[in-house]
């Protein structure tokens, strides 16, 4: 099962106050999703958000239709280029859709989206770094301002969301739009939860950081993804740095969730 939220005025999201995973970032980085928006007449709502409550235009966020259908990528505090710019990806339904954007390395480098394992470059080469200064994160809404006023839910669906400090190939971001779990990869993310509904907070599968649930954030149909029946033995290891590989020793045959 999947977590989903109905867009009402309430505080309903998933939150953790102490979890920065791409603070300060030049690259590279990558962020995976899977997201299904419950209708295509909203306006101006959030799907995740990394903030700084004590500084107000510090942040960077995946925003839904600031225009029409489009989910983009947006930066307030950044340095460089503005990542925003050509960011946009264009949703014509409301299913369930798998989402990626990718910044190739530090400096100057490949930026891009991938939608559904497809990929779009956005920029052949651009140098933007992310606030330095951002301290959490939450998903389905925003901060807004210096204090932590919530605003611009979404009414919409979301499930194995993860942060990654290294560049994904191409080849596994296909992977992951074709039903593979992030916990199948043999990456470590900087942070990540499947969003399976059963524990409150949500569980990071890394354990770097739980989420709150805010309010209602209910239960709802997951996408299909392809899960390990168990982790590998590497879990059991000393915990690498994010985004080291590990070597998964064996794998059980796998389980369909949807």
């Amino acid at each position: 099962m999947a977590r989903s939220t109905d867009g009402s005025a309430a505080d309903n999201g998933l939150h953790n106050a102490s979890l920065a995973p791409l603070n300060g970032s030049n690259g590279p980085f990558t962020i995976v999703l899977w997201f299904k928006p419950a209708n295509l007449t909203q306006s101006q709502k959030y799907i995740l958000q990394e903030k700084d409550t004590a500084v107000a235009d510090a942040q960077y966020a995946v925003i839904w239709e600031y225009v029409d259908n489009q989910i983009e990528f947006f930066s307030d505090g950044f340095t460089g280029t503005d990542p925003r710019t050509g960011s946009g990806i264009t949703l014509a339904d409301t299913n369930w859709h798998h989402l990626a954007y990718r910044k190739a390395a530090s400096g100057a480098s490949e930026w891009a989206y991938f939608l559904d394992g497809v990929k779009t470059v956005i920029s052949a080469s651009i140098n933007f770094t992310l606030p330095g200064t951002l301290s959490q994160i939450v998903l389905f809404e925003s901060f807004s301002g210096t204090t932590p006023t919530v605003g611009n839910q979404i009414n919409a669906a979301l499930a194995d969301v993860a942060f990654f400090t290294v560049s994904l190939s191409d080849e596994r971001i296909a992977a992951l739009a074709d039903a593979y779990a992030v916990r199948g990869l043999g990456i470590r993310p900087a942070a990540h939860w499947e969003l399976i509904g059963r524990y409150s907070p949500e569980l990071d599968v890394w354990g770097n950081g739980n989420l709150t649930v805010r309010g209602t954030v209910s239960v709802t149909d997951h996408p299909r993804i392809i899960y390990p029946v168990a982790q590998p033995m590497g879990r059991i290891k000393a915990a690498a740095a994010a985004g080291v590989p590990y070597q998964p020793w064996f794998l059980r045959a796998p389980v369909l969730a949807q």
